[in-house]
């Protein structure tokens, strides 16, 4: 608005006394330190293998987008726009051309979840979308309230508790037992959960997204959700 001012006459050129950069920020606290942070709620990592076991019982294609969720450790809007052309089943990789964070990010497929999605597509054909999970409107993708519908009618089983888990959570509980239980570095683990690199000199040098180690790292995972290990070891990358 200053500029604007400055352009059409109305103000002399001359420093704005509301510039961030070299001037509020040397008196104000940063934006991040003063931003509520929302934590979404999570099960603890080590109830994921009986929620798993439980969850893969119910019917439907949101208990299956809920699947795909804790096996891939993405975020919620990825996964609900998923797209078929996007998916490489004899790669096994599901490239989401564009994500929170503005750029591309591929997503190593475990055999779980290369299987999961092997039978939602001869499940649940293509409506013409393109969408793999497909809401109640023709041609539009899942809203997240259809998972959430799917957990709250496990609380009304008493499969799980109320307010015990989010769909987003998912990756809260990954994070946690990829730190707790495994040897794979956390650039390893912060690239599958595609988070910024904050360090600049860093996010300058890298120019791998791990995507073998990833793969790896994600069919650990997919092994301890199955329950397939009767005990928690450190994972070798």
């Amino acid at each position: 608005m200053i500029g604007y001012a400055v352009t059409k006459g109305w103000r002399d050129e001359g420093l704005n006394p509301a510039r961030w950069p070299k001037h509020l920020e040397n008196v104000l606290p940063a934006k991040g330190d003063i931003r509520d942070i929302k934590h979404f709620a999570a099960i603890p990592y080590q109830e994921i293998p009986s929620f798993y076991a439980k969850l893969k019982t119910r019917e439907g294609l949101a208990a299956r987008c809920l699947e795909l969720a804790i096996l891939t450790a993405v975020r919620t809007n990825d996964l609900l726009t998923m797209r078929r052309d996007h998916v490489d089943l004899t790669a096994r990789v599901w490239t989401i051309p564009k994500t929170k964070t503005g750029v591309e990010h591929r997503v190593p497929l475990s055999d779980a979840a290369a299987d999961l999605l092997s039978r939602i597509f001869a499940d649940y054909p293509d409506d013409g979308s393109g969408f793999v999970f497909v809401g109640d409107k023709p041609g539009e993708p899942m809203s997240n309230g259809a998972m959430l519908r799917c957990r709250d009618r496990m609380i009304d089983d008493e499969l799980i508790s109320k307010g015990a888990m989010t769909p987003h959570g998912m990756r809260a509980a990954f994070k946690s037992w990829a730190g707790d239980c495994t040897s794979f570095e956390r650039g390893v683990i912060e690239a599958c959960l595609s988070h910024t690199i904050s360090d600049k000199i860093e996010a300058a040098y890298r120019r791998s997204d791990f995507l073998d180690k990833r793969r790896k790292l994600m069919q650990a995972w997919a092994e301890f959700c199955a329950g397939k290990t009767a005990e928690i070891v450190t994972l070798h990358a």
